[in-house]
């Protein structure tokens, strides 16, 4: 789409859509008008035990979409322990993951952070310092690698992985629609 045939677009990724939306601006995405990241999943902060790992690879060859727990916990989301309860009581909510997807995802994380400096896509950076699922200071480590012309990054150091539904979100919903106003 050129400029001006339409609304303008944008991005949003959290978490492993973060990831997609990294490789998507790795291998060529346009016209886009911005990116926006929310604590994007560049790096596992959950310890995965030695056996999960082993039983992982194994199944891989053989049992590629077997599910397999994965250890995450409500409170580890957000602090709004309203928000909290809704996620534990979610019945579409995802807790397994497969062995593909796992592999899949470390390669594409090594990727995404290899290349760094060839995102060149305007992007909006947001970080939940207290997050223990996707590690902080690797998203921080990709914003000051990236290529970007265009960049701006909000950490905030109190809120955890999902900064769009912590406490504070109207005050980070503001942050985003600001910056998507300043790129239109």
């Amino acid at each position: 789409m050129k400029s001006g045939e339409g609304p303008p677009i944008f991005l949003v990724g959290h978490s492993h859509g973060g990831l997609v939306l990294a490789m998507a601006g790795l291998r060529g995405l346009n016209g886009v008008a911005g990116t926006i990241f929310s604590c994007p999943y560049f790096k596992s902060g959950v310890a995965v035990p030695w056996y999960k790992m082993m039983l992982g690879r194994v199944a891989n060859r053989c049992m590629p979409s077997m599910a397999i727990r994965s250890g995450l916990r409500p409170e580890w989301l957000c602090r709004d322990e309203e928000l909290v309860e809704d996620s534990r009581n979610d019945p579409y909510g995802h807790h397994v993951a497969t062995p593909r997807w796992f592999l899949t995802m470390q390669e594409a994380q090594r990727e995404v952070m290899e290349r760094a400096g060839e995102f060149k896509l305007p992007m909006l950076m947001l970080v939940g310092k207290g997050d223990c699922i996707a590690v902080p200071e690797v998203a921080e480590k990709f914003f000051q690698r990236a290529g970007s012309g265009e960049k701006k990054i909000l950490v905030y150091p109190q809120m955890l992985h999902e900064v769009l539904r912590e406490k504070e979100r109207e005050e980070v919903f503001g942050e985003v629609l600001g910056w998507m106003k300043g790129r239109v």
